[in-house]
């Protein structure tokens, strides 16, 4: 009967033993920047003390201590590349805020605290989308806006509207009628001939400022059109003045982008810069 003690008695000891080498174990943090820190378990185990100590040397920074679900917080993959490159040889590809999605340049992002501009096409959105697909953006030049949805089909609940010439990341293409993107906050299915696919690559030709007869000083406003001609939808009207991305020239009109849209602008209102 003692022998019996003994062994029940030295099992509760183990069992205590693990459970406090459990709780004193140190904990990683996860940042939605793409950062991680180690801190120590009297810290990272006592809430009030973990939000005190990230307060205090990471202000500003979301936080979580599940990995899992701090990954399903991040927007996008930044290449490995590109990571060592800016942040060292040692760095890994990174989780990534998105701050502003354009087509080339045009791309912010918060990366270790700070928002920087890098090369959309050295960003991930989703696994198994080909480079020609990366990005895109919404092409509904006859009434401005096309429904976004909850499931493929044209049947499914509708969740939003996207506007035309809102730049999107495309997460899931597999050339069919419809194409998963992120407009946004909202992840949904759009019919793929209202998108025009973008690989994220450098493409811009020029630079160009918008004016009307020769008008630079931001009285006016131009506007820029979903496609080459007047009658097509506004995606939207920008000052006289405005700096623009320029991409393409056709039967005088230019591509031009602005903060994460893309529109269409005649030649005449446009003067190109030209490094």
């Amino acid at each position: 009967m003692k022998k019996w003690l003994l062994i029940i008695f030295a099992c509760i000891l183990l069992m205590a033993s693990a459970f406090a080498e459990e709780t004193l174990q140190n904990v990683v943090i996860y940042f939605q920047d793409g950062g991680m820190a180690l801190l120590p378990a009297e810290i990272g185990n006592d809430a009030e003390a973990l939000a005190a100590y990230c307060a205090q040397y990471f202000p500003g920074r979301m936080y979580t201590t599940d990995g899992d679900s701090a990954a399903l917080d991040y927007d996008a993959t930044l290449s490995e590349e590109w990571t060592k490159a800016h942040y060292g040889e040692n760095s890994r590809a990174m989780l990534v805020r998105l701050v502003k999605l354009g087509l080339t340049q045009t791309t912010v992002i918060t990366a270790q605290g700070d928002e920087v501009t890098v090369p959309s096409h050295c960003l991930k959105f989703a696994d198994g989308v080909d480079a020609q697909h990366l990005l895109g953006f919404v092409y509904a030049p006859r009434t401005g806006e096309a429904t976004i949805r909850e499931k493929e089909g044209g049947s499914a609940k509708a969740i939003g509207k996207g506007k035309t010439g809102k730049v999107v990341a495309i997460l899931e293409y597999d050339g069919g009628n419809f194409t998963k993107i992120r407009y946004d906050d909202i992840e949904g299915y759009i019919r793929t001939d209202c998108l025009i696919f973008h690989d994220g690559k450098e493409g811009a030709l020029w630079t160009g400022i918008l004016h009307i007869n020769g008008v630079k000083d931001g009285s006016k406003t131009v506007t820029i059109r979903a496609d080459k001609s007047t009658s097509k939808a506004k995606v939207a009207a920008w000052e006289t003045g405005t700096s623009v991305i320029v991409h393409a020239e056709d039967k005088g009109w230019y591509t031009v982008e602005k903060d994460g849209w893309v529109g269409y602008v005649q030649s005449q209102y446009l003067t190109l810069i030209q490094d």
